[in-house]
């Protein structure tokens, strides 16, 4: 051949790069778009999957409502002695905040209270179909025929069952009996079909089970005789908290006093009742404890009243006795205003000294409040000392009679205040007020919170796609293939010469070849306007700069791997030389497994291995002219050494001939991770170039290919780049790679059916 000498050759690219230092962790986003364009039906089947998962779950799954109430807490008026006790008292009155109410309302005192008033604590379920019972019972309005694939009991209408009482011991708390309805009554199983006993509606029935006594009362049934339903007493201490937990209870507003609970469940009418008892028994407790505190107070009251009354009698009659003995005179302005404030601080000095004895109930001495209650005595002391101390300075009958005046009224106004107070306890405690109220009764909802259809199926449908990308992403990283030819290039350093594309028109010759039929079979000369030909056109001018430092004319192709397109690919390339005016000379050097033969619709016949062996000549085996310009040489029969067959002197003297006779060579041979029969030709060759298939060869493979040539001498030129599947990815530049390490694999490639002509 003769190459244009103006032309200098490229710099040939080492075999083997060393691995990058730094791995290259940026993802591209068009990697991206391909792995989604390539997995868009795996992507598209599992969102669809999801929502229709999601869209039968908000179809059937049991719709849940939310009652509501609002309970206010009034400001705390303090305790009943604030009438006697004035702003001293109402300085110590203990208020409940919205958080201890909370509290309170949450509260085993109430909520326990509750579940045993509705009795909460017992479970009766109908037993519904699988899946679709529940679903089909909200939407009956009679009931079913009972039974299910000849299995008794199973409904799924409008059935209900009215259990009055059902008493069982612990022992027996949480076992599901079964009660079926019969045609005059019902009849009661234990779990395991024990018949226990049977009894009318309206009628006790009592029953022995594992040594324990219980007793079941009915009061009546809606269903047909058949039917069944799960009956089952749980433990009181575990609803009462799991009510607890239910119970979402938060003050509206800040410090506004107006508490809002709520509960969520699947029946409304059950959540109404047992919202409206739980604040009904809320209401109750507070008024009781308000009554509590007033029957307190009364009794303490109650104790000093009459010493109250004594006291003041006492004083009304020494005062008039002294009016008596002096005569009648009134105080001056000094003594006056004095008699005025000394009544004052008397007054708040005995209703602290009261409001002390009354907390020493309830408090020890050091506690803050008694201790802030003596230092106020002491203070009210001090003054009325000075009070005294001025009093010495008027006359001793003014003394006198300011002492008396005094004494009297103080007297009188505790006694009358002591008195009002006792007739607001006994109006407090026989008239059951509290300070807290309900504002808002629930009612049953009538529009279900959950499930939101169109939530569910946006969520589903989001989560969908999600897990499709996620799924779509760890298959594309499970696939140990090449995905892109720039892998090879920044990889390995291993230039890749031409990217051929998947040819549809070529899988239906494949069909073709596989068959034997005759006629030529070659893309090439079928349609040789495809892509991957155009392809092989682009491979044939860059092997003109290939060849520039080659030693001779001969071509070898081959692979890591069978099945990656090495016959195709030469054939082809043969074809397209051919076609340029070039003289090519074709040979299958695949003597265990070559079907070169086949692209041209005829019989192996005899080939290589009988020129090597030296019974034929080349002369005699050579096919002519298959296409204009391009002479082609089969593998012949089937030897039993391939390998030490091509250590032959001769094959050299065949090659060295034919490349004499011809512009071209070329020779397709076994895989190099198969078999050994490449690493004995390849050193023959001028150029060798390896084929690397996408999505199948690795570069753990493509990388031991090249160690193997390396080490038996031979410098591969080049790759060429097969089986790019354009409908599945966008093509073109900027694909990204990252790896830490490569794998690779054997394929047994075993001799292929012996083959004479």
């Amino acid at each position: 051949m003769n190459f244009p000498p103006s032309l200098n050759p490229p710099a040939t690219l080492p075999p083997v790069a060393q691995q990058q230092q730094e791995e290259d962790d940026s993802i591209s986003l068009l990697d991206l778009l391909d792995v989604v364009i390539e997995q868009r039906w795996v992507i598209g089947a599992v969102t669809a999957a999801a929502i229709a998962i999601g869209g039968g779950y908000a179809l059937t799954a049991t719709p849940i409502y939310e009652a509501n109430t609002l309970i206010q807490v009034e400001d705390s008026k303090g305790s009943a002695m604030g009438g006697l006790l004035g702003d001293a008292g109402n300085l110590f009155d203990i208020k409940s905040p919205a958080t201890a109410e909370i509290e309170i309302l949450r509260s085993r005192l109430v909520v326990g209270q509750a579940v045993s008033n509705l009795q909460l604590d017992l479970s009766v379920t109908p037993k519904y179909l699988p899946v679709l019972g529940r679903w089909l019972s909200r939407r009956a309005t009679e009931p079913s025929s009972p039974g299910f694939l000849g299995m008794d009991g199973y409904v799924s209408g409008n059935e209900a069952l009215q259990v009055a009482r059902f008493d069982v011991p612990k022992a027996l708390e949480g076992q599901r009996f079964s009660v079926k309805l019969t045609a005059n009554g019902y009849a009661l199983h234990s779990a395991d079909g024990q018949a226990l006993g049977q009894a009318a509606f309206g009628a006790p029935l009592g029953f022995a089970l594992m040594g324990n006594q219980g007793e079941l009362l009915v009061a009546s049934a809606v269903g047909q005789p058949g039917a069944e339903f799960y009956v089952s007493k749980r433990s009181h201490l575990a609803v009462t908290e799991g009510l607890q937990r239910d119970l979402k209870i938060a003050e509206q507003g800040k410090q506004s006093g107006v508490l809002r609970s709520s509960l969520q469940g699947a029946d409304p009418e059950q959540i109404s009742r047992i919202l409206n008892e739980v604040g009904t028994l809320y209401v109750r407790q507070n008024v009781e404890r308000k009554a509590a505190e007033a029957e307190k107070s009364i009794a303490f009251l109650n104790s000093q009243l009459p010493d109250l009354r004594k006291q003041l009698e006492a004083s009304e009659g020494k005062f008039n006795q002294f009016r008596s003995q002096q005569g009648t005179f009134d105080l001056d302005s000094e003594a006056q205003a004095m008699l005025k404030q000394g009544v004052d601080i008397k007054v708040k000095l005995l209703e602290a000294q009261q409001k002390r004895k009354e907390l020493e109930t309830r408090f020890t001495a050091q506690h803050p409040s008694v201790q802030a209650l003596d230092n106020q005595i002491q203070a009210l002391q001090r003054e009325i000392g000075g009070l005294d101390g001025k009093a010495k300075s008027f006359p001793s009958t003014q003394q006198d009679l300011l002492r008396l005046t005094r004494d009297v009224k103080v007297n009188s106004e505790l006694y009358t205040n002591l008195l009002n107070s006792f007739q607001q306890l006994r109006l407090v405690k026989e008239g059951k007020v509290g300070n807290v109220r309900i504002v808002d009764t629930a009612v049953a909802p009538e529009q279900k919170v959950k499930p939101q259809r169109g939530l569910v199926l946006a969520l589903s449908g989001v989560l969908g796609l999600l897990a499709g990308l996620g799924l779509a992403f760890l298959r594309n990283s499970l696939k140990p293939g090449i995905k892109s030819a720039d892998e090879l290039e920044q990889a390995l350093g291993l230039h890749v010469f031409a990217t051929v594309p998947k040819s549809a028109v070529q899988q239906q010759l494949a069909v073709q070849i596989v068959a034997k039929k005759p006629g030529v079979h070659l893309l090439a000369a079928v349609k040789p306007d495809e892509p991957a030909i155009e392809s092989l056109r682009s491979l044939r001018t860059a092997l003109q700069f290939a060849m520039l430092d080659a030693r001779n004319n001969i071509v070898l192709i081959t692979g890591p791997t069978p099945g990656i397109g090495k016959s195709f690919t030469s054939a082809n390339f043969a074809a397209v030389l051919a076609a340029a005016g070039k003289r090519v000379l074709l040979i299958d050097g695949d003597m265990r497994k070559g079907h070169i033969h086949q692209f041209f619709g005829m019989e192996r016949g005899m080939g290589l291995s009988e020129v090597i062996a030296g019974s034929q000549t080349l002369a005699q085996t050579l096919h002519r002219q298959l296409l204009p310009g391009l002479d082609f040489l089969s593998t012949g029969t089937t030897p039993p050494n391939p390998a030490e067959l091509l250590m032959a002197p001769s094959v050299q003297q065949l090659l060295q001939g034919a490349s004499q006779q011809y512009d071209i060579v070329i020779i397709d041979t076994p895989p190099v991770l198969a078999v050994a029969d490449t690493a004995v030709l390849a050193p023959q060759a001028g150029t060798v170039f390896l084929i690397a298939r996408s999505e199948i060869t690795s570069l753990g493979e493509v990388q031991e290919s090249l160690k193997r040539l390396t080490q038996a001498g031979v410098a591969v030129k080049g790759a060429i780049f097969n089986g790019l599947d354009l409908s599945k990815r966008r093509y073109g530049q900027g694909y990204g790679y990252g790896y830490k390490r490569y794998g690779y694999r054997y394929q047994a490639y075993q001799y292929g059916p012996a083959e004479t002509k």
